[in-house]
């Protein structure tokens, strides 16, 4: 999939971090839409087709996690795919989702190339 043709969600509650995030998403040619919370971000989804969801973890009205398994009992949201941006530690993630799952998590502050490789290999 390239970026031209690819659309990403961003979700992070720090509203100049985001728009850096979706500055430099765009930067790569991806179109990116954005929401400050988990709770706006589902609202979106539901309404408009998104190839990948970058979201924090810790954000107010709807986390990263709580967002994640929102996605995951809605059938139509089921199988999209997700990355984590945290200034947790893994552990601490991964004690938030299920152990059957294997999310792919970013260390903040995030590494923009580091990045564009999580996301190129996500929707491979």
């Amino acid at each position: 999939m390239t970026p031209a043709g690819t659309t990403l969600l961003v979700v992070e509650d720090e509203q100049e971090l985001r728009e850096y995030l979706v500055e430099e998403l765009e930067d790569l040619g991806y179109q990116v839409c954005e929401a400050g919370n988990g709770a706006l971000a589902l609202a979106l989804l539901r309404e408009r087709p998104v190839d990948l969801v970058l979201t924090d973890i810790m954000m107010p009205q709807l986390g990263g996690a709580g967002l994640y398994h929102a996605t995951r009992r809605d059938p139509a949201l089921a199988q999209l795919p997700f990355l984590f941006l945290t200034a947790l530690s893994s552990a601490e993630m991964l004690a938030t989702l299920p152990e059957s799952e294997q999310p792919h998590i970013l260390k903040k502050p995030v590494d923009y190339d580091e990045l564009a490789d999580a996301i190129r290999a996500r929707l491979a």
